[in-house]
């Protein structure tokens, strides 16, 4: 994970040969220089609504994802550690925020994948998408907000979803199954999908495109 520089670390580089420190970007900005920042970024915005508006930005999830707290790109994870307890692994092409108070953190994912691990005494965690909320502490879940869908699966322990919009009562999931919320709320219980996690070993499940009768089965790829 990438390390935040100190302020004083920003503010105090000296200049080659001599002792005097350079003083801040921002005392560098005369004016004109600000004006016209800020007209950059206003119009920059107006443009990126614009184009969300138009179809052209994919409901603003380009520029969300650029902005978020954590977010990886195309053939890149990462691991996020939010507590001594808690981790997160994201998968490739995956942004997320991190919200909430020390003892009960929130997580928005944005879009993508996440694996997230709880170890015993974890504080309760809640896992935020357009569809819904996942509430679960000690426990082991891969979660996924691809297409117009959240998919869960719990390999360990359990979780508590609560479709968006308070529609229906709160499920409970048990380890070894998967649910998927859309639009029209949470559907039924099925067992964990191979395809849902073989992302997390760095596989790739390809169903392969044989007759039944000569045994057609998915096929496992190592990424």
């Amino acid at each position: 994970m990438p390390q935040s520089i100190s302020p004083a670390f920003r503010t105090r580089s000296s200049r080659p040969g001599g002792g005097q420190s350079v003083p801040p970007r921002s005392s560098l900005l005369t004016p004109s220089d600000g004006a016209y920042r800020r007209r950059f970024v206003n119009r920059l915005a107006v443009l990126v609504l614009a184009a969300a508006a138009a179809g052209l930005v994919d409901d603003g999830v380009a520029w969300r994802r650029l902005v978020a707290d954590h977010h990886t790109d195309v053939a890149r994870r990462e691991e996020v550690v939010i507590d001594p307890q808690t981790r997160l692994l994201l998968n490739t092409r995956t942004s997320l925020d991190v919200g909430g108070q020390p003892d009960a953190r929130e997580i928005r994912l944005l879009d993508g994948e996440i694996l997230l691990r709880q170890g015993l005494g974890a504080h309760p965690l809640v896992v935020h998408t357009p569809h819904g909320r996942i509430l679960s502490s000690d426990a082991r879940l891969a979660i996924s907000r691809l297409g117009d869908s959240t998919v869960l699966s719990v390999l360990h322990g359990s979780a508590q979803v609560q479709a968006a919009g308070g529609s229906g009562a709160a499920r409970q999931v048990p380890a070894g199954q998967r649910l998927v919320i859309g639009p029209q709320g949470a559907g039924e219980l099925q067992p964990v999908q191979e395809a849902d996690v073989a992302w997390i070993n760095g596989e790739i499940v390809v169903h392969a495109l044989k007759p039944v009768a000569q045994g057609g089965a998915p096929e496992r790829v190592m990424n």
